[in-house]
């Protein structure tokens, strides 16, 4: 279903041929946007400690190399 947050042609042909539900799209869509949302959060989470702790630009790259390992996970 793609990686994009619109429904593209083919997902609306499979619909329209009954070989997905408009329900099996929606929750594939809802389920990649849960995952986006974490993103940004863990993202904020680590903006809002660099703000209150005014980092130094060694421990924002470290903070940097630790969310990137969430991103993998």
């Amino acid at each position: 279903m793609g990686g994009t947050r619109r429904v593209d042609l083919a997902t609306l042909q499979r619909v329209r041929e009954h070989a997905v539900s408009v329900a099996e799209v929606a929750k594939a869509h809802a389920e990649a946007l849960d995952l986006q949302i974490r993103g940004l959060q863990t993202q904020r989470a680590v903006l809002r400690a660099v703000a209150k702790r005014r980092s130094t630009p060694q421990e924002m790259q470290l903070m940097h190399q630790l969310v990137s390992l969430f991103h993998l996970v």
